[in-house]
C-alpha cells in the first residue's frame, strides 16, 4: 500500500462505516437463526420416519457449529474495526489545528451531512475550504489508521 492507496483505503472504510454497522446486525440475526436451527427439539416434534429415512445422511450439526463460529468471528472483527475507526476519528482531532478533523470526517462520510452544513457547523464560509479540511483530515486519518505503511508502502 502506498500513501495514495492508504488514503483510498481510509476513504473506503469511512464510506462503508454505516454498512459495517448494519453488517453487525445482519450477522447477529444470522447467528441467532443458525443457533435456533441447531438447538434440540422436543421429541414429539421429531418425525421418526423422517429420521429413519435420513439415517444415511451426514449430520449437519458440526457444519452448523463451524458456520456459527465463522459468523461470530466476522462479527467481532467488524466490531473491532468500527471501534478502531471511532478511536482514530477522536485521535486525529487532538492535535493543534486539527480540532475539526474527526467531526468533519464523521459528518462527511458517516452522517452524510451536506457539505454546506458541515462548513456552517465548523464556521467555514466557503465550500472549497471544507473540501480542503476534509482532504487534510483524510490524509491524517489514513496515516494514523495504517501507520507508516500509508506513507512508504508495503
Amino acid at each position: 500500500m502506498n500513501y495514495f492507496n492508504g488514503i483510498s483505503a481510509a476513504d473506503r472504510l469511512l464510506k462503508n462505516y454505516s454498512a459495517l454497522e448494519r453488517s453487525v446486525e445482519n450477522l447477529s440475526q444470522r447467528i441467532d437463526t443458525l443457533v435456533y436451527r441447531a438447538s434440540p427439539r422436543p421429541l414429539k416434534s421429531i418425525d421418526v420416519e423422517e429420521m429413519i429415512k435420513a439415517g444415511g445422511k451426514k449430520d449437519n450439526t458440526l457444519n452448523l457449529l463451524f458456520e456459527i463460529k465463522a459468523l461470530m468471528d466476522t462479527r467481532e472483527e467488524t466490531r473491532e474495526e468500527l471501534s478502531r475507526i471511532d478511536r482514530t476519528l477522536e485521535a486525529i482531532s487532538k492535535a493543534p489545528g486539527c480540532e475539526h478533523y474527526g467531526p468533519v470526517l464523521r459528518s462527511w462520510y458517516i452522517d452524510r451531512t451536506p457539505k454546506q452544513d458541515i462548513a456552517k457547523e465548523i464556521g467555514y464560509s466557503s465550500r472549497q475550504s471544507i473540501y480542503d479540511i476534509k482532504n487534510a483530515a483524510l490524509r491524517q486519518f489514513a496515516v494514523e489508521l495504517f501507520g507508516v505503511k500509508a506513507l512508504i508502502g508495503m
